[in-house]
């Protein structure tokens, strides 16, 4: 009886020391935006949807608790977010999820144009935030960085010159 006990402790810690050390582990989940999509527009907000796909590089799967985001335009703060619906990433899988944003009626007349006329390809847009993942009972916090479209090169970026420009003297 006594040894069936002390079996059943060791095996018992060695799976909360293997868990422990399987979280030190976890990889970093990878993010890619599919698309956003404008939901809902009326004279206060915007109601959009972020839509991106989650990869577990685990071998493992994982439970995604909460994410945090942030969507750029053109370097601007258009909108933040937070997803408290935990969903599962199953090992080595991928999953698809909305990340619902309001957007101000300001933010959106900026926003508006850009999404409508400009290929998606041509504005400049960044996401970031953080992601809290579980795995083996333990939560990790991962943070994040997408971005894309197109971004000034450093000759626009350059300010022109004050005065007028240089010109050759005639004698």
């Amino acid at each position: 009886m006594r040894v069936m006990r002390d079996v059943k402790i060791v095996l018992l810690l060695t799976f909360f020391f293997l868990s422990a050390c399987g979280l030190r582990n976890v990889s970093k989940p990878e993010w890619r935006l599919l698309d956003i999509q404008i939901d809902q527009l009326n004279r206060s907000k915007a109601s959009v949807q972020i839509v991106a796909q989650i990869k577990n590089p685990n071998a493992f799967s994982v439970t995604v608790r909460q994410v945090h985001y942030r969507l750029y335009l053109k370097e601007s703060l258009i909108a933040e977010g937070e997803k408290n619906e935990p969903f599962d990433l199953p090992r080595l899988g991928k999953a698809q999820v909305a990340l619902p944003l309001e957007i101000s009626v300001t933010e959106a007349r900026q926003v508006m144009p850009h999404l409508k006329t400009t290929p998606r390809k041509e504005v400049a847009w960044r996401l970031e935030g953080e992601c809290t993942v579980e795995a083996f009972g333990i939560e990790k916090v991962f943070p994040f960085l997408k971005e894309g479209g197109k971004k000034k090169s450093p000759e626009e970026k350059a300010e022109p010159p004050i005065g007028p420009p240089d010109s050759e003297e005639q004698p």
